[in-house]
């Protein structure tokens, strides 16, 4: 939804394709994600020399607060070994709070021990000085040595043209890759990829969450005589806005969830309607039940007197009536 000029996924995936594709030996494949703060750290306490020794390969993002799921999965998928987040020692300068990334790395370790790779492979490190964090990096890459060979080590990484610079097509395609259960289903907190359950009775088809959801997971369509709300689960974040804005009680329920049988199946229609149209000129005027919800908020005979199926053009004109020539003029009250 949101693209950062000093963060682009292209860009940052061509990098990441370079450092590990030309490396030829799968045991010295540790890539370092790091801010620009925490390497310039790293090398103070290193008295100006690179910390980086043999088989680590350092990665320079915006922040690890903006790292998000891809490129360390996508570091897995080029053949990366391990991967480590190295965050900033000292208060970073824009607020990142490492606290704050518990919950994604929990949920992507999960993801890793499903598909065999191993949680083990992706540690954070938040060491209280760059001298612990230096000394921490060697150990794990000493430790890479005993490990065998994760399972994407080997064979052709995803080709850009199918994993979109997406996380939910790199995932489903890493999972083809490896061969993966085909009902595979992870819910829990700190997963970037969410569903949408519209209960079909209570939705009265406004379409406010289409129109305020940030990536397009949810659209209508109106054609012909038929509404129809649209869900698909490869752009959903489970950022919630819809449920938020939904006047409805209990008409949408959000999940983070991962369900690789969504991600692969088609988008699917969560709820249908049948569209009414104006009854004097024939344009399109809502769905039927969003006509009946506002009915039901409206007391009395409001609704009726207004013209529930009159468009607001006609609505005017069927309640002006041409005066008699022998009605006094109008006259405004002063």
């Amino acid at each position: 939804a949101i693209r950062h000029p000093l963060y682009l996924a292209e860009a940052l995936d061509a990098e990441l394709s370079v450092l590990l594709r030309g490396r030829p030996a799968p045991n010295s494949r540790l890539v370092a994600f790091a801010c620009r703060s925490a390497i310039l750290a790293l090398r103070k306490a290193d008295r100006g020399s690179s910390p980086w020794r043999d088989g680590i390969l350092p990665m320079e993002v915006p922040c690890l607060g903006a790292l998000g799921w891809f490129l360390p999965l996508r570091a897995f998928d080029l053949g990366a070994e391990v991967v480590a987040l190295l965050g900033c020692s000292a208060a970073c300068q824009y607020g990142f709070d490492p606290a704050a990334v518990e919950a994604p790395l929990a949920a992507t370790r999960r993801l890793l021990d499903a598909w065999a790779v191993g949680s083990e492979r992706l540690v954070a490190i938040n060491g209280d000085s760059p001298t612990t964090q230096a000394s921490a990096l060697a150990s794990l890459a000493d430790q890479i040595a005993a490990l065998p060979p994760q399972p994407l080590a080997t064979g052709e990484p995803v080709a850009a043209d199918e994993h979109r610079y997406e996380l939910a097509p790199l995932i489903r395609a890493m999972h083809r890759r490896l061969a993966g259960d085909p009902a595979l289903c992870l819910g829990f907190e700190g997963m970037p990829l969410g569903l949408v359950t519209v209960d079909s009775e209570r939705c009265s088809a406004c379409g406010l969450c289409a129109r305020h959801c940030p990536t397009q997971a949810l659209t209508v369509d109106e054609k012909d005589e038929a509404f129809s709300l649209t869900h698909r689960a490869e752009l959903c974040t489970a950022c919630g806005l819809c449920a938020e804005v939904c006047p409805e009680e209990g008409a949408i329920q959000v999940e983070q969830r991962l369900d690789i049988a969504r991600l692969t199946a088609s988008p699917e229609i969560v709820k249908t309607d049948r569209l009414l149209r104006c009854r004097r000129c024939g344009a399109k005027l809502a769905p039927a039940g969003l006509i009946a919800a506002v009915r039901s908020r409206l007391p009395g005979e409001g609704f009726a007197s207004m013209g529930e199926t009159l468009c607001p053009d006609c609505r005017i004109l069927g309640q002006t009536k041409p005066r008699s020539p022998a009605s006094p003029p109008l006259r405004r009250d002063s």
